[in-house]
C-alpha cells in the first residue's frame, strides 16, 4: 500500500508467442475495484514494486534474455504508466524472481546473484541507501542452490528473508533468515 492509500499489485501477462509483459493492478478504493496500470516494454515478468522515498514507484523485474541483469523502470503516477526500462548491471540475475522492499533503513533486494541461467545459487541480499541508484552493501546468505525469495520487515525492525533452497536443487526446501542492517554491512554474525 502506497502512502497515498493506493493498493498496488505487480503482475504480468502473456501475449501470443508467450511474450510476457509486466504491469500492475491498482485500487484507490481499498480493493473494491481494480484497474490495470501501464505495461512495461520489452519482454519482462515476475516483477516487484516498491514506493521510493520521493513517492515514485520502482519496478524491478526479471528479463528473459541473455543479458542476465535485472530490469528497472520508474513510475511517476502510481503505476498508471512506466518510464523506459533499463538494466541494472549491479543486479546480476540468472532469470529468476527477486524481491524488493523499501524500509526506513534503505531499499533491500534479494535474488540468486549469478549471471548464468543455471544453476540458480548464491542467494544474496543487497541494500541501497539512494533509492536503488547504487547497491554498495550486500551479503551472500546462501552459497548453495537457491531460487525465489521474499523480503519482509519484521516487527522488531530486522529484515526477514524467505527463500527456496536445497542441497542439490534450489526447490528442495524453504529457508528463513532474519538479520539487521549492521549484520548486512559488517558481516558479524548475530
Amino acid at each position: 500500500q502506497l502512502t497515498s492509500g493506493r493498493l498496488v499489485v505487480p503482475a504480468n501477462h502473456s501475449l501470443e508467442g508467450n511474450i510476457r509483459r509486466s504491469h500492475v493492478f491498482f485500487s484507490d478504493d481499498q480493493g473494491e475495484t481494480w484497474e490495470v496500470g501501464g505495461i512495461v516494454e520489452p519482454a519482462t515478468d515476475e516483477s516487484q514494486v516498491a514506493e521510493l522515498n520521493d513517492g515514485r514507484l520502482m519496478m524491478n523485474t526479471r528479463i528473459p534474455d541473455d543479458t542476465h541483469y535485472r530490469g528497472v523502470t520508474i513510475s511517476d503516477d502510481g503505476g498508471e504508466s512506466w518510464g523506459p526500462l533499463f538494466y541494472d548491471e549491479t543486479l546480476v540475475d540468472p532469470m529468476c524472481q527477486g524481491s524488493l522492499l523499501n524500509t526506513s533503513k534503505g531499499l533491500y533486494f534479494s535474488n540468486p546473484a549469478t549471471q548464468v541461467p543455471q544453476p540458480r545459487d548464491h542467494m544474496t541480499v543487497r541494500l541501497s541507501l539512494d533509492d536503488g541508484q547504487t547497491w554498495p552493501i550486500g551479503r551472500e546468505i546462501d552459497a548453495g542452490p537457491s531460487a525465489y525469495s521474499a523480503l519482509a520487515e519484521l516487527t522488531d525492525g530486522r529484515i526477514g528473508l524467505l527463500w527456496e533452497s536445497g542441497d542439490f536443487l534450489p526447490y528442495e526446501t524453504i529457508r528463513f533468515a532474519a538479520f539487521n542492517r549492521a549484520w548486512l554491512e559488517a558481516g558479524d554474525e548475530e
